[in-house]
């Protein structure tokens, strides 16, 4: 019953922000007029950062690859293209700092998720577990900074992201045996995985 709440507890999180809200307002010591001028921004932020969840988490049919990644890349252009330049520049700055903490959780639920499907397909042992978690986690992290730094210049973009490519690639040779690097492989280029 906690274990379910606790689960309950993430999910209603995720789908209001509200710390999110709570957090950049102490960061930024916003005023509360700064705060019912950014509040329903945040929240329609939040729900199009969801969206991204709602297309490629849920479980059994949780999506890592190219298409994530240039859905976050292009939902992070346009939500810099409709910034609002009437803020301030600290409501601006709490924006972002906002969009880019939901982004965060959004894409740590999809590598949870993902880390899940990935553990049942591909027998991991205990070491492996522990590694791959870590290394889906350093990926995420580096792949969605790299968007954050560099959506406005799409060849150095396509650069990071091939470095991450590479990354990804030599530690799963040192992590997975031969035949889990062979089934990785089939479920990547088949772009769905099925439990």
């Amino acid at each position: 019953m906690a274990a379910s709440f606790a689960v309950y507890s993430q999910d209603v999180e995720l789908l209001t922000g509200k710390s999110v809200l709570n957090d950049i307002s102490a960061r930024f010591r916003l005023r509360s007029s700064d705060i019912r001028s950014i509040r329903a921004v945040i929240e329609k932020e939040n729900l199009d950062v969801l969206s991204i969840y709602a297309r490629f988490g849920g479980g059994k049919e949780t999506e890592y690859d190219c298409d994530l990644w240039r859905d976050v890349e292009d939902r992070r252009r346009a939500f810099d293209a409709r910034l609002d330049r009437k803020l301030n520049v600290r409501q601006r700055n709490a924006l972002r700092a906002a969009r880019l903490e939901l982004e965060r959780r959004v894409l740590d639920s999809i590598v949870d998720e993902y880390f899940l499907v990935l553990d049942g397909l591909l027998d991991l042992n205990a070491v492996q577990r522990e590694a791959l978690m870590h290394i889906l986690y350093v990926d995420s992290r580096k792949r969605h900074s790299a968007i954050v730094e560099y959506v406005s210049d799409p060849d150095q973009l396509r650069l990071r992201m091939e470095d991450c490519d590479r990354n990804m690639d030599q530690w799963l040779v040192l992590v997975l045996t031969p035949t889990q690097l062979r089934t990785y492989n089939v479920l990547s280029f088949s772009k769905e995985i099925v439990g």
